[in-house]
């Protein structure tokens, strides 16, 4: 089963074991990403939990 992220209809998408993950932080390549309630790595800044976070703007969508 495939771990990691996958490029699909113009957006990346994060799967353990084959399933796709949802709402909650993870790593990959030493860096750290959130995958949103559909799925779908962010970017940009959100508030997470009462914390703001910056995910980039220029299609990297790791935190800063």
């Amino acid at each position: 089963m495939y771990t990691g992220f996958r490029f699909y209809m113009g957006a990346y998408y994060y799967f353990r074991n084959g399933v796709r993950q949802h709402n909650q932080f993870v790593s990959q390549w030493g860096l750290h990403y959130y995958v949103g309630s559909d799925g779908r790595s962010l970017q940009g800044i959100h508030m997470i939990d009462g914390k703001r976070y910056n995910f980039g703007s220029n299609g990297t969508f790791y935190m800063r």
